[in-house]
């Protein structure tokens, strides 16, 4: 019989989630061991980051190695959206506090998830890929009293069942919400019923100036689209449009190249490109759950919630709730106490809950760009005024 594992944490999935959580643990002191199904590199969608992201590397040590690897730095964002018939700009160094940081990147996700999960096994975190999470048990502490912890059971790459168990057990595995959909504890947005079709262009022009590196968004009538431009000399293009409006597998390839040809700027910078990857769709990806935590485990990242990705906010979420886990797990384990764990559902569930309305607002509201500041500063507190409230916003600097 193969022997349990026994670990501090173990951490389910090596996304920018589950990577930064088991390197701050690690780095903390705690025994982590890491399980991961998929081989890395990995394809993934989510390539455009915000400041904040590159404030939760420093605090988890793998910004060098993020600095270094010569990804495109992005200074803000370029919107064609609501009432304003021209496409508007925003900056991040426009915001009024001086942070240290005024910029972000655009990744090449495959490159930049496995920098982080190096990072992590550099940090002491014991990475087991090929490892797939099939089964979750409580284990109640002694006497009924304390802390619960959980036990794992998990398949390897050679089919054999492995075991494990832990003080505590995150599960990181994102939308795939390994723990999310076992429990039953998903709920997906009945408002943000969309999906998203996207693919990968080679020659794309750039906009000018200091937007060449800058995401694009545009609204139209069918949803909207992104252009990213990548330091490996793709662009990243996506359609985003309501499920209904979706059309079946067959005639998606159509719908989407239809979709680009009916826009104005992103059909222009991709006239001299040609498409050079198959088109893929992820359907349904907005929910939250009834619940983060629970006797023996939390959800981090897009194990727990997800919300649309018209402000990049989908590894600043992770990043930033890996950060917030990592504090409630340490206090957690040391106490003994369960509270920490408490306080970290309630703040993720305040800061994706900022998000989520202001989402909702832009989508519901055909407004001008001030519009949204002031929607922005209805959320943000401390801003100096509304558009330093929507610069804060869209940066992920709501000082969590």
């Amino acid at each position: 019989m193969t022997p349990v594992r026994q670990c501090d944490v173990l951490v389910v999935g090596g996304g920018p989630a589950g990577s930064t959580l088991a390197a701050m643990l690690a780095r903390a002191g705690l025994e982590v061991v890491l399980l991961e199904r998929e081989a890395f590199p990995r394809y993934h969608i989510g390539e455009s980051l915000v400041p904040e992201v590159l404030d939760v590397l420093e605090e988890s040590g793998a910004l060098p190695a993020v600095e270094a690897a010569g990804f495109l730095p992005k200074a803000g964002g370029v919107f064609r959206w609501g009432a304003h018939p021209e496409p508007w700009s925003f900056r991040f160094d426009e915001a009024k506090d001086r942070y240290h940081r005024h910029y972000a990147y655009q990744v090449v996700r495959s490159t930049f998830d496995a920098l982080l999960l190096d990072h992590a096994r550099a940090c002491g975190a014991e990475i087991l890929h090929g490892f797939a999470a099939r089964e979750f048990f409580e284990v109640g502490p002694a006497g009924g009293a304390g802390l619960a912890g959980g036990r794992v059971l998990a398949s390897a790459h050679d089919g054999e069942p492995r075991e494990f168990a832990a003080r505590l057990v995150a599960d990181c595995s994102g939308q795939a919400g390994w723990l999310a959909s076992k429990l039953r504890l998903r709920k997906y947005d009945p408002f943000l019923r969309n999906v998203a079709l996207f693919g990968y262009f080679r020659g794309a022009a750039r906009l000018p100036g200091r937007d060449a590196n800058s995401i694009l968004c545009e609204a139209m009538d069918l949803g909207w689209l992104w252009n990213i431009p990548l330091h490996d000399g793709t662009n990243s293009v996506g359609l985003i449009t309501q499920a209904g409006a979706c059309p079946a597998a067959g005639e998606r390839t159509r719908f989407y190249e239809s979709a680009i040809q009916k826009s104005v700027y992103v059909r222009d910078l991709l006239s001299p490109a040609a498409r050079t990857t198959e088109l893929r769709c992820i359907a349904d990806y907005s929910y939250r759950p009834s619940r983060l935590v629970g006797p023996g485990f939390l959800l981090v990242g897009d194990a727990g919630n997800f919300i649309d990705p018209i402000w990049s906010t989908g590894v600043f979420l992770a990043t930033t709730g890996a950060r917030l886990a990592a504090r409630a797990i340490g206090e957690a384990l040391r106490t003994g106490d369960h509270r920490a764990l408490l306080e970290y559902e309630t703040a993720i569930r305040r800061l994706v809950g900022r998000y989520r309305q202001f989402i909702y607002f832009f989508y519901r509201t055909n407004a001008a760009p001030a519009n949204y500041f002031w929607k922005a500063y209805s959320l943000v507190n401390g801003a100096v005024d509304p558009e330093d409230a929507f610069i804060r916003l869209v940066s992920g600097r709501l000082g969590v």
